[in-house]
């Protein structure tokens, strides 16, 4: 029973992840800004694999769904001992549930996917993930953006964190399929974490590079906005 109240936060998570790595709007390749370092080429491979990544989590997500409901099959079916023997190393659908640690990282999750799409809402066809400056470009300093001046990595920032939280924490698909305890799995978690904190290194050194490019375009409003937000990303901090 405990397993099956986990299904609606599969879902909850699941589509919040799908939402934050959505792009409302691609720029054209005259409105994107030249890229300057290797940050901006890294990001630009993470940006071309985001249908990709949206898919490994729909997938995660069915394999952790499908193989709670194999326990609500029929105790005479073998089609449920089955599923459950594939896709849970005890075979056990009740070894995923709720942890503090998991809880977390979905309200992280909620939270940064929730804050990055009232960023698109306030931006519409503005906000791009590439540094990019539109002919119809104008400041936008409402919303989300009277708060930090970049309130999309803030959310990033929560939306990566609360990933390792969930998939990584006991009771997680990934954590009691035993793919983890595999060399292979134990290299992709490596390499997951290991891109992980990349990206969000990658979005910190982007924020003087965007503001740049702000400060030249929209001159003293600019400088009055940013007297005003003086943060980037968490206030108080950066």
């Amino acid at each position: 029973m405990a397993a099956i109240i986990k299904v609606p936060f599969i879902l909850l998570v699941t589509i919040a992840l799908h939402i934050c790595y959505t792009s409302p709007s691609k720029p054209s390749s005259d409105e994107r800004a030249p890229i300057k370092n290797t940050s901006e080429r890294f990001l630009g491979v993470v940006i071309s694999l985001m249908k990709t990544i949206k898919g490994v989590y729909w997938v995660l997500g069915a394999a952790e769904t499908v193989a709670i409901f194999a326990r609500t099959l029929p105790s005479s079916s073998p089609v449920g001992t089955r599923i459950a023997t594939i896709l849970l190393r005890n075979g056990n659908p009740d070894d995923l549930y709720l942890t503090p640690l998991s809880m977390s990282g979905a309200i992280l999750i909620l939270f940064g996917s929730m804050l990055r799409a009232w960023c698109y809402r306030e931006m519409k066809n503005l906000f791009t993930f590439e540094i990019s400056i539109r002919k119809e470009h104008r400041l936008i300093t409402t919303g989300p953006y009277s708060i930090v001046r970049h309130p999309s990595y803030s959310g990033m920032v929560a939306v990566d964190i609360g990933v390792l939280l969930w998939y990584g924490s006991r009771g997680a698909w990934l954590r009691e399929s035993g793919l983890l305890e595999t060399v292979g799995g134990k290299a992709s978690a490596a390499g997951f974490t290991l891109v992980t904190f990349a990206i969000l290194v990658a979005l910190i050194r982007r924020v003087p590079i965007e503001d740049a490019e702000m400060k030249k375009v929209f001159g003293r409003q600019w400088d009055e906005w940013s007297r005003n937000v003086r943060y980037a990303i968490i206030p108080g901090v950066y």
